[in-house]
């Protein structure tokens, strides 16, 4: 029980950084309205087309990420907005 509890307390003093990291880097998305990606072309996960578009598996994850991060920075100004009244 102590190795496990040790273990977990480790494991949470190591994610905090990692947490803080996340909403600094939300923060600078919500400020400067750009989200970078960068993607390696490695059919059939990412690759261009003629007209030079990116494509495949990756840019589709990437796309979805990207979807994710703008429903998030909405809610949260959104609540920033109803706590601010």
């Amino acid at each position: 029980m102590r190795q496990m509890l040790t273990g977990f307390t480790t494991l949470l003093c190591l994610s905090l950084p990692l947490c803080a990291q996340a909403a600094d880097t939300l923060t600078k998305i919500r400020k400067t309205q750009t989200l970078v990606i960068g993607i390696r072309e490695t059919a059939p996960f990412s690759y261009t087309d003629a007209d030079k578009q990116p494509l495949g598996y990756s840019v589709d994850l990437c796309l979805k990420v990207a979807d994710a991060i703008k429903k998030r920075i909405k809610d949260a100004c959104h609540a920033a907005a109803i706590l601010s009244r």
